[in-house]
C-alpha cells in the first residue's frame, strides 16, 4: 500500500495507545494529513521544516522530477501526471513515486503497480453516477479538481459536502488559503482526508502553524457519541375513556 494513503486509513482510525510499556509516539496522527504542492526544488527545500506528511510535485518535464524527488528526503511525494505523460509517469516509477495524480484519460494498465498510490482527479460537478462507479476501480483517492479558497461561505461547504458524499473514495481538496480552526473542524466532519498547500502561495512558518493545527485537531467522534437535539416534548390531549354501563 502506498504510505500516503496508509497513513490516512491510520488517520482514519485514529491514533491507538500504546500497550504496556511501548514508548508512546512524538506527534500523533492528525485527522487531516497536509500534502504540500512544489515544482521546483527549492520550493520544496523551504517548506522542510512544516513537517508535512507527503510533497505533490508538478515538474514541466521528467529531468525536472530528479531534482524534485532527491530533495523529497523521507518524506513520500507523489507526481501530477495529468494531462496524461508516459515519459513522466514512467520517470516517477523509476524514482520510486509513492502515488500518481492522474484524470481519466490515464491508461488504466499504467496504474498496475503494486504500491502505488492512484489518485484520480475529477471536477465538483462530476455526475454522482460517475462517482459511484469508482467503487470497483483500481482508485485509491479522489482529488477535487477547483481549489477551495477559504474563507468559506455556508453555501461552498455545502457545495463541498455534497461532492465528498457521493464519492466512496478518501478525498483531497487543495486550499488557496490557510483555513481557520473551525473550518478545519468543518473538513473533518465532511470527511475531507487531506489538504494541498501550495508552496509557491504559503510561507514555511504558515504551513508549519497549519500543519501543527491539524495535529491538535480532535479526532471525529462516531455518531453515537454526538449529542443528539433535544426535541420539546409535545403532550397530545388523550380522549376520555367512556365507561361501559352495567346491564
Amino acid at each position: 500500500m502506498s504510505k500516503l494513503f496508509k497513513k490516512i486509513e491510520q488517520a482514519g482510525k485514529g491514533t491507538p495507545t500504546p500497550l504496556g510499556f511501548a514508548p508512546r509516539r512524538e506527534e500523533r496522527v492528525p485527522p487531516i494529513l497536509l500534502a504540500i504542492i512544489a515544482s521546483r526544488p527549492e520550493e520544496v527545500t523551504a517548506v522542510q521544516s512544516a513537517n508535512p506528511d507527503a510533497f505533490l510535485f508538478t515538474p514541466s518535464s521528467p529531468r525536472d522530477l530528479e531534482a524534485l524527488a532527491e530533495t523529497a528526503q523521507a518524506t513520500p511525494w507523489g507526481v501530477v501526471v495529468a494531462p496524461w505523460s508516459a515519459s513522466l509517469a514512467e520517470k516517477a516509477l523509476q524514482r520510486e513515486a509513492d502515488f500518481l495524480v492522474v484524470d481519466t484519460g490515464a491508461p488504466l494498465e499504467a496504474l498496475n503497480h503494486e504500491g502505488l498510490g492512484r489518485v484520480v482527479r475529477l471536477p465538483r460537478d462530476v455526475p454522482e453516477e460517475v462517482a459511484n462507479a469508482l467503487e470497483p476501480l483500481p482508485v485509491d483517492g479522489v482529488l477535487l479538481a477547483e481549489p477551495v479558497k477559504p474563507p468559506l461561505t455556508l453555501g461552498t461547504a455545502l457545495e463541498l459536502a455534497v461532492w465528498r458524499g457521493r464519492v466512496p473514495r478518501p478525498v483531497l481538496v487543495q486550499v488557496e488559503r490557510p483555513p481557520s480552526s473551525w473550518e478545519l473542524e468543518a473538513f473533518r466532519d465532511m470527511g475531507i482526508s487531506v489538504l494541498l498547500a501550495s508552496a509557491s502561495a504559503f510561507r514555511a512558518n504558515t504551513l508549519a502553524e497549519l500543519r501543527q493545527r491539524l495535529v491538535s485537531l480532535p479526532q471525529r467522534r462516531p455518531s453515537k457519541e454526538r449529542p443528539t437535539p433535544l426535541l420539546p416534548q409535545v403532550h397530545l390531549p388523550t380522549a376520555p375513556v367512556e365507561e361501559e354501563e352495567e346491564e
